[in-house]
């Protein structure tokens, strides 16, 4: 009945989680303080999100140094919003 949140861990090279979401309501993935998000080659502010309400949307985020996530693989649509992803266009029934 409201959006999932997830916080990121202070970004540490190497650690890596993956979030899909579930139903409409959706979820949110917060870096930390001092972190961003890299998707391709759009990157959220320090602190910033993405977020998706797309059931079957999935994001694999690796950190890659001590303040950046970068999504490794990505499937769906994601937003923060200044940028969209949205792949959803490549899929079948």
């Amino acid at each position: 009945t409201a959006a999932n949140y997830h916080t990121l861990p202070t970004a540490v090279a190497g650690l890596q989680f993956e979030f899909i979401v579930q139903d409409a309501d959706g979820m949110r993935i917060v870096a930390g303080a001092s972190d961003t998000i890299r998707v391709i080659d759009k990157v959220t502010a320090a602190a910033g999100y993405i977020e998706s309400t797309t059931i079957g949307s999935v994001v694999r985020l690796l950190a890659i140094n001590a303040t950046e996530w970068m999504a490794t693989s990505i499937h769906g649509v994601f937003t923060d919003g200044t940028f969209t992803y949205d792949d959803t266009g490549n899929t079948s029934p």
